[in-house]
């Protein structure tokens, strides 16, 4: 790669030959036009490209969340990729091209949830019954429980509820469909910093 500064071209971008120019802040850079490749497609490759695409297309749905969830004290840009990472390592078993994403052992925050003793969801018809026992002084004071759920492409995020309530009851509508391919997380919600964390599975 190369840098020029006030050329004889000025702010010149674009192919001449095979260097491409492009315009970086103040400076004008250039690199040769890439050769051809060949691509292999070997069976790790594949693998790889299989986990990526699964994990891609689940996070789709959860994007704007798991900024929330994988960031603390860092830049929300990177959030989205330390997701992806844990998620393609943790949570997709089998062995290609028969892989399959294990959504209870998705990681929906890059930390645990503390304080929890015991946790029951039930499903009634159109309700789901959160019956949560914590130790409250292991819990973060301040912080609410939530639900967040995936039934078939539908996505949905409960509304917070105490953490102090014996019983918090999450309503859907779209749980009355009783479609098979449902998920929920449990996780708990910090008002003031906006981040949400830990995450138990029910399904």
């Amino acid at each position: 790669m190369s840098i020029h500064k006030n050329g004889i071209l000025g702010d010149f971008t674009g192919r001449c030959g095979n260097t491409i120019f492009y315009k970086v802040g103040d400076q004008v850079r250039g690199r040769t036009v890439a050769g051809r490749f060949h691509d292999a497609q070997t069976p790790k490759q594949l693998a790889q490209r299989m986990k990526m695409k699964m994990v891609v297309q689940f996070l789709k749905g959860w994007k704007l969340f798991i900024r929330r969830s994988y960031t603390i004290d860092q830049t929300e840009t990177y959030a989205n990729c330390r997701a992806r990472t844990r998620i393609m390592k943790e949570a997709i078993e089998g062995v290609y091209p028969d892989l399959k994403l294990n959504y209870s052992k998705i990681p929906m925050s890059q930390e645990t949830i503390t304080g929890i003793e015991s946790l029951d969801l039930e499903r009634n018809d159109g309700a789901i019954t959160l019956r949560m026992k914590a130790n409250y002084d292991e819990v973060p004071l301040g912080v609410y429980a939530i639900v967040i759920a995936q039934v078939g492409k539908h996505h949905h995020q409960f509304a917070p509820q105490n953490i102090l309530d014996n019983e918090m009851v999450f309503t859907w509508d779209l749980i009355k469909k009783k479609e098979p391919d449902s998920h929920f997380w449990i996780m708990l919600y910090d008002p003031i910093k906006n981040h949400y964390y830990g995450s138990v599975y029910r399904s």
